[in-house]
């Protein structure tokens, strides 16, 4: 039961990573002279951000599933 609990909130720790960044990319997107630039077009900073969101996703997908490797990895050791 303790191994399930701990998984659960793995899983609702990457959720809130994930939630925070979506929240934080909203928020750049459209103050000038803020962190996401203050200067090209709006288009250009859209696209920037969405790649800047995409690497960010990318990344926690890979964080996440060697978690979850890891998880799983010490569930088997422990039945064994």
């Amino acid at each position: 039961m303790a191994m399930v609990r701990m998984f659960v909130s793995e899983w609702q720790g990457f959720a809130g990573t994930v939630r925070a960044s979506q929240v934080e990319v909203l928020t750049l997107s459209g103050m000038p002279g803020s962190a996401a630039g203050g200067h090209g077009t709006r288009a250009t900073e859209s696209a920037r951000l969405q790649r800047k969101w995409v690497r960010k996703q990318v990344g926690l997908t890979i964080v996440a599933a060697g978690a979850m490797i890891v998880f799983l990895h010490g569930m088997v050791q422990l039945m064994v």
